[in-house]
């Protein structure tokens, strides 16, 4: 059975359950929120806005490695992650001792950096030995332990190769060394101290999973306790928006349910949670075309899910952390897919998709909405159309996700048939740091590379990533003709490049520097029209 046809397959008790679970999903993500946000502000120093961007960047890295290298929920390690497992005092043994004898358990109780190698400070549990050390890579747990790797909040510590969130670390270490935060400190000092808030934020991941998984065990013991009382979608009168409303009550014995969500969710006088999510109308229809099941109830089910997945990834403000879902205008599009014969979207949602074969970092809840599933783990690329596979990617504006969005590219061009036309283009910020460049070279050094070029921030606006919730946005700009009435186009603080990869089969039907001239006039064109 395909993903599709189990999708529409599922029951009314199914989808209770999913929502009930997405529900529990939804909470941690806004607790973990405001825990990062409250250590950035501490430790930076910068406020809840400044703070903006650090778990949407790690979650985004920790969702394509785990895609890449095909980790999922229920997996477990036996592997020792020397940040992790010191914080548990984890029981360890040494991988090389002889064959049938009992393996000696120690305590992790202590790191040590020597010579560019790490070691575990090991303490005998029984205590007949001295304290010993050994390199992290010579030990392995006393028993396996659970990634809790979920679909929202990924197992940060299976990041390949680092096994750890470059993408935090980098977060912080800009926010260190910029111009409001300039500590008297050494550059050294600061990746030291931004090293140090990395490894806090690999716990508190670890720790929110952790409690996660614990009330998705809950949920399975005691979910027939847990009543869905209300799912409604009722049209505001006046301003276009459509609110989704979910009404829960717990009647469980401990009432845990009601107390993992937000306070502002659950009411104080009884065991009710009520949530409520808002969306424009031009979005509800739109979705209603995408739906691969067309049944009302099921499509009622499947946009709470939807909604809460991206809310959560948001920590509960898409109004600050909507930057990584800004989309290309809809013209600037259409520009795209005449010059390059665009028919794929490899990082979008179905909150922002152009195109209605699109992947996306949430294969499970956009499946509803026909995600064709995640980037990073396509067995195989999508069948040709008129004989040319053609894909734009527009990836969360990370430098970890970009080098393995480009990395990934490359090796399909690499590995498909010279016969079978294969065309990228790349929509990247056009960064002037050491690591944006890096992150480009390998692309523009490969003989894929078929051209490029860069757009000014005023000249390469783009929708804004919260459109259909219509919050009002600083900057804003309204189109005159030719614009559909649901764009709000911001202008980010990069110039934007494009970047044109194919392979020979591709080059010869398309010509990258026409095209690439096509889309930057259109851009550039719906720039100049657009008025604050």
């Amino acid at each position: 059975m395909s993903a599709v046809e189990e999708t529409c397959a599922s029951t009314q008790a199914q989808l209770r359950v999913r929502l009930l679970t997405e529900v529990l999903r939804y909470s941690s993500a806004c607790r973990l929120a405001t825990t990062l946000a409250a250590l950035a502000t501490t430790e930076v120093p910068c406020g809840r806005k400044e703070s903006r961007g650090l778990m949407t960047a790690a979650i985004f890295e920790g969702l394509q490695s785990a895609a890449l290298h095909g980790v999922a929920e229920g997996d477990t390690r036996h592997w020792v992650h020397p940040v992790l497992d010191l914080h548990r005092r984890a029981a360890v043994c040494e991988r090389k001792e002889a064959p049938g004898a009992p393996s000696a358990i120690y305590t992790l109780e202590g790191i040590v950096l020597t010579k560019g190698c790490v070691f575990g400070v090991l303490h005998d549990k029984n205590g007949n030995e001295a304290r010993r050390e050994v390199p992290v890579d010579e030990l392995r747990l006393a028993e396996e332990s659970s990634l809790f790797h979920d679909n929202l909040l990924p197992a940060l510590e299976c990041i390949q190769p680092q096994r750890t969130s470059k993408s935090a670390m980098n977060w912080f270490l800009e926010k260190m060394c910029g111009a409001s935060t300039k500590l008297l400190t050494s550059f050294n000092q600061k990746r030291r101290k931004a090293w140090a808030l990395t490894d806090r934020l690999i716990i508190l991941f670890y720790e929110e999973r952790r409690r996660l998984a614990g009330l998705k065990e809950k949920m399975k013991c005691e979910g027939a306790a847990i009543e869905l009382r209300d799912l409604t979608l009722t049209e505001r009168e006046g301003c276009g928006m459509v609110r989704l409303e979910i009404q829960i009550c717990d009647k469980t014995d401990e009432g845990w349910f009601h107390a993992a969500c937000p306070k502002e969710l659950a009411r104080q006088d009884s065991r009710d949670v009520l949530i409520t999510l808002e969306v424009h109308a031009e979005h509800v229809t739109r979705l209603r075309r995408l739906a691969v099941c067309t049944e009302d109830g099921q499509f009622l089910f499947s946009l709470a899910l939807v909604l809460l997945r991206y809310a959560g990834l948001s920590g509960g403000e898409w109004q600050l952390e909507s930057g990584w879902h800004a989309g290309v205008p809809h013209s600037v599009f259409d520009a795209l897919v005449s010059a390059f014969r665009v028919s794929v979207e490899c990082f979008a949602s179905p909150l922002n998709c152009t195109l209605p074969r699109y992947f996306s970092a949430f294969p499970d809840t956009d499946v509803f909405f026909g995600c064709r599933g995640n980037f990073f783990a396509l067995p195989h690329l999508p069948p040709p159309e008129e004989g040319l596979i053609s894909l734009e990617a527009n990836p969360p504006f990370d430098h970890e996700v970009i080098a393995a969005g480009l990395g990934r590219a490359l090796q399909w061009l690499e590995d498909t048939p010279s016969t079978t036309p294969l065309s990228f283009v790349f929509i990247l910020p056009d960064s002037t740091q050491t690591n944006g460049i890096e992150v480009r070279r390998k692309a523009e050094q490969s003989h894929f590379f078929r051209g490029d070029c860069v757009l000014s921030p005023h000249m390469s606006m783009y929708v804004h990533g919260a459109r259909h919730i219509g919050q009002p946005m600083k900057r804003k700009r309204q189109c005159e003709d030719g614009c559909p009435g649901d764009e709000h186009l911001v202008v980010l603080s990069c110039s934007t490049r494009l970047l044109v990869l194919q392979n020979d089969a591709a080059a010869a039907m398309l010509s990258a520097s026409e095209g690439i001239t096509k889309v930057r006039s259109a851009w550039e064109a719906l720039s100049a029209s657009a008025k604050f």
